[in-house]
């Protein structure tokens, strides 16, 4: 019921507010028009009433039409955030790991060839995994920033919705900082000993599977699946039901 009172107010809420200013001016005038003794009297009251009145409905005007838009701006910036969670940041985010993982294991296999043709050809296929790994950092950093610069936005239209998904936000945060840098110094973490995290463990179980004369299929390793279905459920599936609900 309140549902329908609520739609039916959105509707046809200027006409409503002008119906009732008008009901409220008629009343002042008809109030004026009894008391008043005299035509000189009567005009100037109904004057500065029928101003005042009209001062009055422009305001309430700007107040409703400042609600309605700051209502349709949350409306979009949760489905902007609905789309960018939900499609281009976690698939994003599962390439740049993978790709990682993928480049850490040829990495490795540059050390364990002994043979010159062998060597060569891990150190191609190693140059070839970082230049895409880069590049899906570039572009992840890019969607990064966009969900930073939504949430700052979503922060001062409605601070009561965003802090009904604040640890959402707070999630993907602390998986960025997880994959931060992959492409730099922290790429490869048993071997620096600089990035410590869920992912450096995964990235070295990974590489201790790893085949001297092939690279393992990532994707169908049951430690890869299993972290990225908990991460999935946990960081990216549970924010989408957190977005629905507000």
């Amino acid at each position: 019921m309140l549902k329908r009172i609520k739609e039916f107010y959105r509707k046809y809420r200027l006409l409503l507010i002008t119906l009732f200013t008008l009901v409220i001016a008629i009343l002042g005038v008809f109030e004026i028009l009894v008391s008043a003794k005299s035509h000189a009297e009567f005009w100037p009251a109904v004057g500065s009433w029928i101003g005042g009145v009209a001062t009055v409905y422009g305001v309430c005007i700007a107040i409703v039409e400042y609600l309605e838009r700051k209502r349709l701006s949350c409306i979009n910036e949760k489905l902007d955030l609905l789309h960018l969670v939900k499609n281009e940041l976690y698939t994003c985010w599962h390439s740049l790991s993978l790709f990682s993982l993928e480049a850490t294991c040829k990495y490795f296999t540059i050390v364990k060839f002994e043979v010159e043709s062998q060597e060569k050809k891990s150190k191609r296929d190693f140059e070839e995994a970082f230049k895409l790994l880069a590049d899906y950092e570039e572009k992840f950093s890019k969607l990064y920033n966009k969900l930073c610069y939504l949430e700052s936005r979503l922060k001062v239209i409605s601070s009561k919705d965003y802090s009904k998904i604040e640890q959402g936000f707070d999630r993907i945060h602390k998986l960025s900082d997880n994959n931060y840098g992959l492409s730099g110094s922290n790429l490869f973490p048993s071997y620096f000993s600089v990035y410590a995290s869920e992912f450096a463990i995964l990235s070295d179980k990974i590489a201790s599977k790893n085949c001297y004369d092939s690279i393992i299929d990532i994707q169908s390793d049951p430690d890869w699946k299993d972290y990225m279905e908990r991460i999935k459920r946990v960081v990216f599936i549970s924010f989408v039901e957190e977005l629905e609900n507000i």
